[in-house]
């Protein structure tokens, strides 16, 4: 995989069958060129005690909201 340097311009995320693609147009010294990364993982955080979700991998974490709920 090479480095770029560059700014991104736009950004895209979308659901395949083989999981999540991430899409950026970004603009280089070489000129524009298209990045995508994939399969990507999506990651969020939820607050523990929520209910469960099907087909979710959930982790604990030591993170926690302002108020202090894991």
């Amino acid at each position: 995989m090479a480095a770029l340097s560059a700014f991104i311009l736009t950004r895209t995320s979308r659901d395949t069958g083989e999981g999540c693609e991430l899409e950026y147009w970004v603009a280089s010294g070489t000129g524009p060129a298209r990045v995508r990364i994939t399969p990507h993982e999506p990651v969020f955080f939820v607050e523990s005690g929520r209910g469960k979700v099907i087909g979710v991998r959930r982790e604990p974490l030591e993170l926690a909201t302002m108020p202090g709920v894991p």
